[in-house]
């Protein structure tokens, strides 16, 4: 960090961090850089363009860590803070900045769980200063485009293999590294061999869950089952007035605000071919759209093409109000698009019970969350009849469904980062499906 860049070297670090031409900024914006840092430095350093100047004595990414009088690393000392009696129990690398916060803000706005999770890990309890104690590693590497796993993954791996022997000597899946992209860790493409060894040991977060592709060649298995955890894409709170999910029947306030009861049955807006052109509604998939097999695995052309002109269905692209028809719709079509999808975060904030279709892909915390229990899963050959697997859910079942739903989509949001939505506290004791199916029962 000392050292003075000259114009030519300058130009070339803010290109390679993202800025120029593509992003609309220059090497002037770079310099001037953003002005956020982890934690705002936790007050024992200065933010100086992105990156915590900490106070000596101070070091880390936000500043937290620091030795004490034996030389043992220390986290926030003198604050009190310990590591919380629940595991995991996860130790955090301390890389160079060019892998963590050397980086234009804006090139990653849409997809910022990776500096929300980085942040949510201080304030868990969850982190442990004593490598030897961890349950897990993690990796702060922001990962968000096919590069930053192809070429920058494998020098993190390499500077963490010459700095510390916890990879080499631990357990698979020990390690662990969050990637935000589209198609989840095969995006940096299968040919690139030398990231087998990396893509297979290490546990990873992603939005896409394909464990097996047998009839999408299209895509890659990209998710280990039993090692790798698929996550909710994150919605941004400036983003939630857009969906209207103060309005959802979920929320607290729903009744003051004469939410409107729900007329429709089954609700799915939004691109359906991959062509972007509207469905061809004279002719049955797969002639419905050019593009009727690849774009969301051929599960959204289907489903409009058996179900479109269905009575108490609306089917269609983008339309205005979309907010409002989530809101008022009994059940949402979720289901990835050209890769991962976010529609059951959308829809269940909604109060919208997702019907889950997509043969080899978990949804977010599938397995372990059953989907079934507030929504319906179905195979894409049940598509043409699931019209009548919907009916068959009578009314009784449906409000149990209901009821449930409001749990799984204090899950499926992150309250304890962008706040909470149904009252919830944002702490870490959320309601459980087992307690859903107790207050659905009467107890």
């Amino acid at each position: 960090c000392e050292k003075i860049l000259t114009d030519e070297e300058l130009e070339s670090r803010c290109s390679s961090l993202g800025y120029g031409v593509r992003y609309s900024m220059n090497v002037a914006a770079c310099a001037r850089g953003p002005s956020h840092c982890i934690n705002q430095c936790n007050d024992r350093g200065s933010c100086e363009r992105g990156f915590c100047s900490c106070m000596p004595g101070h070091y880390g990414i936000d500043c937290s860590l620091s030795l004490d009088d034996q030389g043992r690393p220390q986290i926030l000392q003198g604050t009190g803070y310990v590591t919380r009696s629940k595991r995991p129990w996860i130790y955090m690398y301390d890389l160079p900045p060019e892998f963590t916060i050397w980086i234009y803000f804006m090139r990653q706005v849409d997809r910022p769980t990776f500096f929300f999770f980085l942040q949510r890990l201080l304030g868990s309890g969850a982190l442990t200063a004593d490598p030897q104690k961890a349950d897990f590693f993690f990796i702060p590497h922001y990962m968000r485009h096919p590069e930053d796993i192809a070429v920058k993954l494998v020098k993190v791996m390499a500077y963490i293999n010459t700095t510390w022997p916890y990879y080499q000597h631990g357990r698979k899946g020990s390690h662990v590294v969050l990637h935000t992209g589209d198609w989840g860790k095969m995006e940096a493409a299968p040919w690139f061999k030398k990231l087998d060894g990396l893509r297979n040991n290490l546990t990873w977060l992603t939005h896409w869950g394909i464990y097996n592709n047998s009839n999408k060649n299209h895509w890659a298995v990209a998710h280990t089952p039993g090692q790798d955890v698929v996550i909710p894409v994150i919605t941004p709170m400036n983003r939630l007035p857009v969906f209207g999910h103060e309005k959802s029947p979920l929320h607290p306030g729903a009744q003051k605000l004469n939410v409107p009861p729900k007329d429709k049955i089954f609700f799915h807006a939004g691109r359906i071919c991959g062509e972007f052109r509207p469905p061809n509604t004279s002719r049955p998939w797969p002639d419905n759209c050019m593009d009727a097999k690849r774009y969301s695995g051929g599960i959204r052309q289907r489903v409009h093409s058996f179900h479109h002109n269905r009575t108490g269905y609306l089917i269609s692209n983008h339309i205005p109000q979309y907010a409002s028809h989530l809101r008022t719709s009994k059940w949402c079509l979720s289901t990835q698009g050209g890769g991962h999808g976010n529609r059951q975060v959308i829809g269940t904030l909604a109060g919208c019970n997702p019907v889950s279709i997509g043969d080899g892909i978990y949804e977010p915390f599938e397995p372990e969350m059953d989907y079934n229990k507030f929504g319906i899963k179905l195979r894409e050959a049940d598509i043409p009849e699931m019209h009548k697997i919907i009916e068959s859910v009578g009314e009784e079942e449906y409000a149990r469904k209901q009821v449930a739903l409001r749990c799984a989509a204090q899950h499926l949001h992150y309250a304890s980062m962008v706040g909470g939505m149904m009252q919830e506290s944002g702490t870490s004791r959320f309601c459980s499906f087992n307690v859903c199916e107790s207050v659905s029962k009467g107890a």
